[in-house]
């Protein structure tokens, strides 16, 4: 991602404030062959969600920044209800909501539209207690390159993989009128966010780079699988590691995705469906 596409994705992150929800998708994997480029097909999605999960689809629109529109093409809001306070002892918090937003960048001289996924948590409390509780993001997938060979095949280069799932620091933002309790940001919460925003990176091509040995054009993949838990804040009194944090209780989590793969017979990029499957077999 180059220092344009870095410009217009926080001028996204500055430019809207959101109340929170998510997606799942579901769709059938077609597994990459010999002299073939990585594929992923879309068929419809379904509602594979919980009884305690509202979920609404977010029409698209587009947002106009000084570098060029910025297309939001799909999207989904998730709102978990926390009826079952009980088994948890949680009934301070009400609802836990995430807004997962597919985007799009316009292009630049040397690299395609770049593609990725903006997520936005917001959670609700009795008596204002948001203090109370703590989100975590967890991340699992992989990023990789793919780039043709003389031939006419294609070679996958893999430089993050995680198959567990593991934490990942999110970003915070603040409602004017509020004021962080510490300067010090980090992912252990010592600061109340109003908002946590998560963006992962994402894919696209750049027509101009290349490996030795290969063809010109590279192509920056992405596949994460993501979720979404809030715990009670009473479990983070200490510094914890990544280990420490995955063994948490937490009171809910939403589940979503993030990933787009660039198919060279096409020459486009395309969304992954079913996430979980994806990853399995690939």
């Amino acid at each position: 991602m180059n220092a344009k596409h870095a410009l217009i994705a926080v001028l996204f992150l500055c430019g809207f404030v959101f109340s929170g929800c998510g997606s799942v998708a579901i769709s059938v994997i077609k597994k990459p062959t010999a002299g073939k480029s990585d594929e992923a097909f879309i068929p419809e999605r379904r509602a594979d969600i919980p009884g305690n999960i509202l979920k609404k689809k977010i029409q698209p629109y587009t947002h106009q920044a000084p570098e060029g529109p910025i297309i939001v093409f799909e999207g989904y809001s998730y709102v978990y209800l926390n009826k079952d306070c009980g088994r948890t002892d949680s009934c301070i918090l009400r609802t836990l909501s995430l807004r997962e937003e597919k985007y799009a960048l316009p292009p630049t001289e040397t690299d395609s539209t770049f593609y990725s996924t903006l997520g936005t948590v917001e959670w609700t409390a009795a008596d204002g207690r948001k203090e109370d509780f703590r989100v975590v993001q967890f991340v699992r997938g992989r990023k990789w390159d793919t780039v043709e060979r003389p031939d006419g095949t294609y070679a996958r280069f893999v430089y993050w993989e995680e198959k567990e799932f593991v934490p990942m620091p999110v970003g915070y933002s603040f409602p004017v009128q509020v004021l962080p309790r510490s300067e010090k940001r980090d992912e252990q919460g010592n600061i109340i966010p109003a908002h946590v925003l998560i963006l992962p990176s994402g894919s696209y091509i750049d027509q101009k780079a290349h490996y030795p040995g290969y063809k010109k054009g590279v192509a920056h993949n992405t596949a994460f699988q993501l979720k979404t838990c809030i715990y009670k804040a009473e479990y983070f009194s200490k510094k914890m590691t990544a280990d420490e944090v995955t063994q948490l209780e937490p009171i809910a989590c939403i589940e979503w995705s993030s990933g787009f793969v660039y198919d060279f017979t096409q020459q486009k990029m395309r969304q992954i469906g079913d996430m979980n499957s994806f990853l399995s077999h690939q």
